[in-house]
């Protein structure tokens, strides 16, 4: 049984001395040139991420912290009449942000933490797109 290689006509131009010259031929699935956009390998950096991996936590806004209101005077700032002593009277306290455990960053919700994305040039094939 035969193997036959998938091929595809493509116009090369060739510049020459009339000019901008067409000339049309068979190419070879293999013989495609590596996509521009991700130089082959079908993913590029996550644009979302910046190839980190991470982005920055919504809820504290990077800072690993958020501010609550006190438990021990419901955010009133008084405890019996006096300020409350555990928030300085301001009726709030800062602890660690439960979203991002205190780091600030969270993984990145378009690559998922793995620092790429499919290449949209190719669709992740890592061959240059031929119209």
């Amino acid at each position: 049984m035969a193997i036959r290689k998938s091929m595809m006509a493509v116009c090369i131009l060739a510049a020459g001395v009339a000019g901008v010259v067409g000339v049309n031929r068979l190419v070879s699935a293999d013989e495609q040139r590596a996509c521009s956009k991700c130089g082959g390998t079908g993913k590029v950096e996550c644009g979302r991420c910046r190839g980190t991996g991470n982005e920055k936590c919504g809820v504290c806004w990077g800072t690993g912290k958020v501010n609550v209101n006190c438990s021990t005077c419901q955010g009133t700032g008084k405890v019996q009449g006096n300020a409350c002593q555990a928030c300085n009277g301001t009726g709030k306290v800062t602890q660690q942000c439960s979203n991002c455990g205190g780091r600030g960053v969270i993984l990145c919700g378009r690559c998922n933490g793995q620092t790429t994305e499919t290449c949209s040039m190719c669709n992740g094939t890592g061959k240059s797109p031929l119209k």
